[in-house]
């Protein structure tokens, strides 16, 4: 599939953004690295796969792997305070 018709009238990057992520992934192949409207519209774009697996996101609930507690409190001059012990 040509870029023109995969991306139409998308005025925003996030078409050619995914595009580049897709590429460096191995899902798409095409030439060149960045594709802009008008002038790559008739850049070829393959689909190399049909599926792709999950990636796992991080977990950010672990303050550090030392820690392993924290209390949260409101002052009564209404800021909050947070306490490690590690």
């Amino acid at each position: 599939m040509r870029y023109g018709l995969v991306c139409g009238n998308s005025t925003l990057y996030s078409c050619a953004g995914t595009l580049m992520t897709a590429k460096k992934r191995g899902v798409v192949a095409y030439d060149g690295q960045l594709l802009l409207q008008g002038v790559h519209n008739n850049v070829e774009i393959c689909l190399l796969k049909t599926e792709i697996p999950d990636t796992a996101l991080p977990d950010h609930t672990k303050v550090s792997q030392s820690c392993t507690c924290f209390t949260c409190a409101i002052e009564p001059d209404m800021h909050l305070t947070v306490r490690i012990a590690c």
